[in-house]
């Protein structure tokens, strides 16, 4: 029992810790997206967001789920895919609770005009560069 928790922790840390899906075992990726390893170093909250972006609303039309602007640096330690030379790249994501910042992630980056949106990152023990796509997604 105790080993079968052990094998199994990983994919909970992994969920509460990422965004986007994670049950996939392949880290999947845009055409334009920058894939990279790396660690958060600062980051800041801000509830000044649409009200579409902050709930998420049930059938009824209750906002059930209060998220906010998290705005981060990001340190980089790899890129896996794309090109970004910088050692601290800005990034952000609206989500309900904050990522960490005591571990390295496998981050999944969106370019935008000034920054980068933050798609997916897994914690790097459980997602690694040998779990990429093989090719990247037009529709992603």
């Amino acid at each position: 029992m105790k080993s079968l928790i052990l094998m199994c922790l990983p994919l909970f840390v992994a969920a509460c810790a990422t965004t986007g899906n994670t049950n996939s075992s392949i880290v999947e990726y845009g055409c334009k997206d920058v894939v990279l390893l790396g660690r958060v170093t600062s980051i800041t909250y801000s509830d000044k967001i649409s009200e579409e972006e902050r709930c998420i609303y049930t059938t009824d039309g209750e906002c059930i789920t209060w998220r906010g602007l998290y705005e981060l640096d990001i340190t980089v330690k790899k890129v896996f895919i794309g090109d970004e030379a910088r050692a601290i790249v800005p990034a952000f994501y609206i989500a309900h609770g904050q990522i960490r910042s005591d571990v390295d992630f496998v981050f999944v980056l969106m370019p935008t005009d000034e920054r980068y949106e933050l798609k997916r990152a897994y914690i790097s023990d459980v997602k690694s560069i040998n779990s990429l796509a093989e090719s990247c997604s037009s529709a992603d």
